[in-house]
């Protein structure tokens, strides 16, 4: 249950994303009217895409379960209840297919009420897995806004990568309306002025709060902190912390730090490696949270 409010969160701020993205697109861009080769409906049939959303679920549970089993080793270790050395889970790679993707989207869209919400600004979104790249991409249904064409396919490219050393770079490749390249600076610049304010507002009280417990329990300011900053350094052009937050079973917002060790996309599918942190590491990892934010000068996003 957690994990799925935990998701649908995450997948409903994707698809919120598209949709702010849309509405900055009213400011007199005249987009091209086109269909990017990528975008097509779904071959699947209803069983089909049932079966599908049902697979993502189950790899979601699989990744709550490593949390889970993260910190079960941790306490074993901390009581000594066990009479062998409780060893913590070793790198788990988890893949998701476009396919799995999307038909957990538009389950979720059905289940949660948000496709009349999305319908305002953005209409059948997909996720696309190519060429080492997130693509996002729906159809602005905006009602006669001038410079705008109604039903022109807008997609967002993200490139995500690890550096050479190790940091996380989620990479704002590019913009389009239908075929046509969009300035991609003119239309980020108010998403990311906006937003950063909110989170530099935000922020001191989240790493005031922030805390992970001994046995690897992270509450929810923690995890805003951490991905805040990542979000800001995302928008400023620069790599952030590597760290995935797993939602605990039954701990509401509680979760645990995992290391994103490698991400690929191939053949349509995403995967993602991670690898618990050891207490060492946690508390590395807690400090830099609750350091201020470090951006470099004159960082501007890529064309």
């Amino acid at each position: 249950m957690h994990m799925r409010k935990w998701m649908k969160r995450t997948m409903l701020g994707v698809a919120l994303l598209m949709a702010l993205a849309a509405l900055f697109l009213t400011g007199g861009f005249v987009l091209l009217r086109g269909t990017p080769d990528f975008y097509r409906q779904s071959a699947l049939n209803s069983e089909q895409r049932a079966e599908a959303a049902a697979r993502a679920e189950s790899k979601l549970s699989q990744m709550q379960n490593l949390a889970s089993d993260a910190q079960g080793a941790e306490i074993q270790r901390r009581l000594g209840t066990t009479t062998t050395p409780a060893t913590a889970p070793g790198a788990r790679t988890f893949s998701f297919t476009d396919e799995e993707l999307n038909a957990l989207f538009n389950k979720w869209a059905e289940l949660h009420n948000w496709k009349d919400l999305l319908q305002r600004t953005i209409d059948d979104p997909m996720i696309v897995l190519r060429n080492g790249q997130i693509i996002f991409a729906g159809k602005v249904t905006l009602d006669a806004v001038p410079g705008v064409a109604k039903n022109t396919i807008v997609s967002i490219y993200f490139e995500p990568k690890l550096t050479a050393d190790g940091q996380f770079d989620l990479k704002l490749v590019s913009m389009m309306g239908g075929k046509l390249p969009l300035p991609k600076d003119t239309l980020v610049s108010p998403m990311r002025e906006k937003l950063s304010k909110y989170i530099a507002g935000a922020l001191p009280g989240w790493q005031q709060r922030a805390e992970i417990a001994a046995d690897g329990a992270t509450n929810a300011d923690a995890m805003k902190s951490a991905l805040g900053k990542l979000l800001m350094k995302m928008f400023a052009d620069q790599p952030g912390e590597p760290v995935l937050f797993l939602p605990l079973l039954s701990r509401g917002s509680t979760t645990v730090p995992v290391r994103l060790t490698d991400v690929t996309i191939a053949n349509n599918t995403l995967s993602l490696t991670v690898i618990p942190l050891d207490a060492p590491q946690r508390s590395a990892l807690l400090e830099r949270i609750k350091a201020p934010v470090a951006l470099q000068p004159t960082a501007t996003v890529r064309d």
